[in-house]
């Protein structure tokens, strides 16, 4: 198995299954748990004796053109695990911003409602 390692996560290439030749790609997060991101499938071509890697997301999108450079796949494989971090990196920073606002509103509420409360004590 292959590793290549990005930031605190790492891209894994397992062996080729022997029945359908398809190398699966996972990542390691930082708990140390996987997650699958792709699969790669290898084509023989039939007799000849070149051989050329297919390599797709989990949803089956292509992420580059057939190609006999493995090489290149695992560059396409970390390009997209950035990606990935990435994206959640910014969908962490917007929930949080979500968070921020509700607290914000809620401290506002509780500030109007702490005033009122002073202004009926202090009328009676």
């Amino acid at each position: 198995m292959n590793d290549v390692t990005i930031n605190e996560s790492r891209v894994k290439f397992s062996a080729p299954d022997s029945k359908t030749n398809i190398i699966k790609v996972t990542r390691t997060l930082p708990d140390g748990t996987e997650e699958p991101i792709g699969q790669i499938y290898a084509d023989f071509g039939e007799g000849t004796d070149s051989m050329q890697y297919y390599s797709s997301t989990l949803t089956g999108e292509e992420l580059l053109p057939p190609t006999a450079d493995f090489i290149d796949i695992e560059r396409e494989f970390e390009k997209s695990l950035r990606y990935i971090e990435q994206r959640s990196f910014e969908n962490g920073i917007a929930e949080k911003m979500e968070e921020y606002e509700r607290r914000n509103e809620e401290v506002q509420e509780l500030r109007q409602t702490k005033t009122k409360a002073i202004h009926k004590v202090l009328k009676r």
